[in-house]
């Protein structure tokens, strides 16, 4: 049976990498987060505790879900991109019983263009950026509009001022890009030492059976 090659085994071994750490990422903040609001005397049924325990049961379930599927599916980008989407859906469950605008889960979006353009490509950064501003941007929007009502403020979407939600959207929008820009640009780096490594690699070792066969000659001559 034929043997994947190295970059297939990397490949793999980084998947599984991210799985591992997005449970304990998963884990430890959103548990965190969870014990330091119920301290300040959040409730334990409210909405963002209830969207907390269901963001960490589908971590846990989908992370099993990536594994099974990383069997059958030779596609792996496809995988992966599949993965960030369903991220990216739950992140902006946690942002909505958070708040939404004034919600801190913001800052898990960056993680998922951050891996996404790290396994995939540039293409793939890209379009984790533009999922995680569509989602954020529907969101402000939907507040907004007052057809979402914020958990933590009801009242928040009725003085919520249009410039101020337009400058969230927009700031939020620009680094989303810029850290898919700059996320891709390191995977390409990376690429580019890896190829350079391999090149020199390969020069040494057929310079030392260059090396090897004079020496054998030379002696050959000799005898």
């Amino acid at each position: 049976m034929e043997q994947p090659s190295e970059a297939v085994r990397e490949e793999k071994r980084r998947f599984l990498w991210l799985i591992l750490v997005r449970i304990f990422i998963v884990t430890v903040l959103l548990g965190f987060s969870a014990v330091m609001e119920l301290l300040m005397g959040g409730s334990a049924l409210s909405l963002t505790y209830f969207a907390t325990y269901y963001v960490l049961a589908c971590s846990y379930l989908v992370s099993i879900v990536y594994l099974v599927l990383d069997r059958k599916v030779k596609n792996r980008p496809a995988l992966i991109c599949l993965q960030s989407f369903v991220d990216i859906f739950l992140i902006s469950i946690l942002v909505y019983a958070a708040g939404t605008i004034h919600s801190y889960y913001t800052t898990l979006y960056p993680l998922v263009i951050i891996y996404s353009a790290l396994l995939i490509d540039r293409r793939g950064g890209v379009i984790a950026a533009t999922a995680s501003f569509f989602c954020y941007g529907m969101l402000i929007s939907l507040e907004y509009a007052g057809i979402l009502i914020s958990p933590v403020d009801p009242l928040q979407s009725r003085y919520l001022d249009a410039g101020y939600a337009f400058s969230r959207v927009f700031t939020h929008g620009a680094s989303f890009y810029i850290i898919a820009f700059l996320s891709s640009f390191l995977k390409e780096k990376e690429q580019e030492a890896r190829r350079l490594l391999q090149e020199k690699t390969s020069a040494f070792e057929r310079l030392d059976v260059l090396h090897r066969s004079i020496i054998e000659s030379v002696g050959t001559g000799i005898v």
